[in-house]
């Protein structure tokens, strides 16, 4: 009976030190690839940034590394947006998680993978989780096990409000 190849793990201080987060998630050893590489993806990303710059009370991050405590498991969240005056924190053993996080699919991102990022941000306490899809011109959020598709992107933090048409995400630079 063949056997599964062992990888060989890598410490939590290898993952930083290297700084090998900015091209790998981190799960308990395992390097998981981010995905990230096409013009697409970098432009959405961007985009998503540009299309919320006007709005003052939030700040946005890429790269940002968030630490999920019950596990020795980080994510990179392709974009993640805090309020404004509220950073990701000193530490990842003392950090707020955000309350926005666009995740942009690339061909190669199993969506059994983007079910498991959705549930770990869901329960830090992420209000506002946002999976981008370039290939289908569509943004979904999370919804039990999968996802269901939204009209726009809508954002409430402290009673004050901001949106994004699916449109103009999608739309020219």
């Amino acid at each position: 009976m063949a056997t599964a190849p062992t990888l060989p793990l890598v410490t939590v201080e290898d993952y930083f030190k290297n700084g090998l987060w900015k091209e790998w998630e981190y799960d308990n050893g395992v390097l998981v690839p981010r995905h990230s590489g096409s013009p697409e993806h970098a432009r959405l990303a961007g985009r998503l940034i540009k299309l919320l710059a006007g709005v003052d009370w939030l700040v946005p991050f890429t790269g940002q590394i968030l630490s999920i405590p019950w596990d020795r498991r980080y994510r990179v969240p392709d974009v993640s947006f805090y309020p404004d005056g509220v950073g990701p924190g000193e530490s990842l053993e003392n950090q707020v998680p955000p309350v926005v996080i666009f995740e942009v699919l690339s061909p190669s991102d199993p969506m059994v993978e983007m079910r498991s990022k959705c549930a770990e941000y869901q329960r830090l306490g992420i209000p506002h989780i946002y999976i981008v899809s370039p290939a289908d011109r569509g943004v979904l959020v999370p919804h039990g096990i999968g996802f269901l598709p939204v009209e726009k992107i809508e954002i409430e933090v402290n009673g004050r409000r901001a949106e994004i048409s699916i449109e103009d995400l999608f739309g020219p630079a």
